[in-house]
């Protein structure tokens, strides 16, 4: 199962998993998975990252959207001139 994520924190409000999981099923999607994971800081992804060795990709939301710069090896497009 290929599982990906919105990451931030209070999440409660984001309509990213019912999008997602109405998305996947549309486009008969059956091995993939969406889910809010709010993380208390950010220095908790490397953790989380590990103690979930399916997740495919994932998502960030405020405020974690400039700090995650520090965490990628390379940024392209607008993202670029986050760093």
């Amino acid at each position: 199962m290929r599982e990906y994520a919105l990451i931030g924190k209070s999440l409660v409000h984001s309509f990213s998993p019912a999008y997602f999981k109405a998305k996947f099923e549309a486009e008969g999607i059956h091995d993939a998975s969406y889910e809010a994971k709010e993380l208390q800081s950010l220095n908790d992804l490397p953790n989380w990252l590990l103690l979930n060795p399916n997740i495919a990709g994932f998502n960030v939301t405020i405020p974690y959207k400039r700090e995650i710069c520090a965490f990628i090896d390379e940024l392209f497009g607008p993202a670029a001139g986050l760093q």
